[in-house]
């Protein structure tokens, strides 16, 4: 079966999630070939093909997102000739019971998209507020040739990898973010990298110059400034490890038990 992101002419493309199961539901035809399309043909609509600086760049005023349908609707009013159209899951939806129910793949995409654009492109978020920013526009990094830098003297850029879905592919943002802040728990894997300076030296103030031009700019990612495993808290996490403990200690007291019962 083909892929139709792979191959959006054929006809009898399929379109598939992380998983590998068939989503009927979301291939769309797109007729539009203008520049600032993804191209003819049939495409997969299961995802949000805009990563969240989208909306930082052309909703600056925009503040916290609270619903999952709320950042979808944005997106979709907000993006000229795309090649989905996300009203027509929109159309079927009220809120974000109904809109993870009949569309969980998307509902999953708008999710975490959400949270990252809450946690680091909406200078509403209150670890922006010591800070003076004119708009969300502040808080994306901008490159030139063999340049990285970030409006605010007082924010550092990032490289951040992120996974939308438990089975889905690293995707990737670049941020700008307070030097002195601490990265948030976000409920999702993701990390932070530093950019390598031109001495491959981490980039830790708010302009640098790269060894590789603004075309390659991964390629000046440096070393890990944070990273987050999972969604769970210090707490939580110390609490499985507690447990897992405490289970094992009487697995063993058992075994030992019966062992001697026998004897």
């Amino acid at each position: 079966m083909t892929d139709c992101e792979s191959n959006p002419f054929d006809p009898w493309c399929f379109c598939f999630n992380a998983k590998n199961e068939s989503l009927p539901q979301y291939k769309q035809y797109n007729a539009n070939n203008s520049s600032t399309s993804r191209g003819i043909g049939f495409q997969c609509c299961n995802i949000i093909h805009y990563d969240p600086s989208f909306i930082a760049q052309n909703v600056v005023g925009q503040g916290i997102i609270n619903t999952n349908i709320e950042y979808l609707q944005i997106i979709n009013n907000n993006v000229i000739n795309d090649v989905c159209d996300y009203s027509v899951y929109l159309n079927q939806i009220n809120n974000d019971v109904e809109f993870q129910e009949k569309f969980p793949d998307l509902y999953n995409s708008a999710n975490s998209n959400r949270i990252l654009f809450n946690a680091f492109y909406t200078s509403a978020n209150s670890v922006h507020q010591s800070y003076s920013l004119a708009n969300n526009r502040d808080l994306l990094p901008a490159f030139s040739d063999h340049t990285v830098s970030c409006p605010n003297t007082e924010y550092v850029p990032y490289y951040v990898g992120y996974i939308d879905s438990e089975f889905a592919s690293t995707r990737y943002i670049y941020i700008c973010y307070p030097k002195k802040a601490a990265f948030p728990n976000l409920g999702l894997e993701y990390k932070a990298n530093f950019f390598f300076d031109n001495n491959d030296n981490d980039c830790k103030k708010s302009t640098c110059t790269t060894t590789y031009e603004k075309s390659n700019i991964g390629l000046n990612v440096g070393t890990v400034s944070h990273k987050s495993n999972s969604g769970l808290s210090t707490g939580e996490i110390v609490a499985i490890v507690i447990g897992s403990v405490l289970f094992l200690a009487v697995i063993g007291f058992l075994i030992y038990y019966f062992s001697k019962k026998k004897s």
